[in-house]
Parts: C-alpha cells; structure tokens; sequence
C-alpha cells in the first residue's frame, strides 16, 4: 500500500486490512492503523483487537517446524547458485 492507495481507503477498508489474516505481517499494516486510527477516528482496541484475531503465527510455526526437522536430523537443502 502506497500514499496513494491509502487515500483511497476508506476506515472500513482499513479496518478489514487489519481483519485479514496475518495482516500484521504486510507492509501496509502500519499505514492502515494510522488511517484507521487517525483519519477514520476509530477505536485503539478496535484496531489491536482486529489485528491480534487474524494474527495465525504461520511464520513462526515454519520456523518451528524447520528446526525440528533439522533437530531430528534432517539436512536443510543447499543454496541455489545464482
């Protein structure tokens, strides 16, 4: 989201790019909160409470899966070549 998609959000659109899945990991996430917050004049525990349901730690659970399988003995693969 760059300066000129958020003025085209509207404070619902904010708040729905805080409901989205994960949406705490997307570039956008502080740009929304502060249209939500401050130009949508919406409610701080609103935006946490939006940001924090659709929060599904599905990076840090690959992490922890990776380092299991590294645990039990699994060889990571080697790095391309570019």
């Amino acid at each position: 989201m760059d300066d000129e998609d958020s003025n085209d959000m509207t404070p619902d659109e904010a708040l729905q790019f805080l409901k989205a899945p994960e949406a705490i990991m997307e570039p956008g996430v502080i740009e929304a909160l502060r249209f939500y917050l401050e130009e949508g004049s919406g409610c701080t525990e609103t935006a946490i409470e939006a940001v924090v349901t659709g929060y599904r730690a599905y990076a840090q659970s690959v992490n922890i899966m990776s380092d299991w399988l590294t645990t039990l003995g699994d060889v990571p693969p080697e790095e391309p070549v570019p």
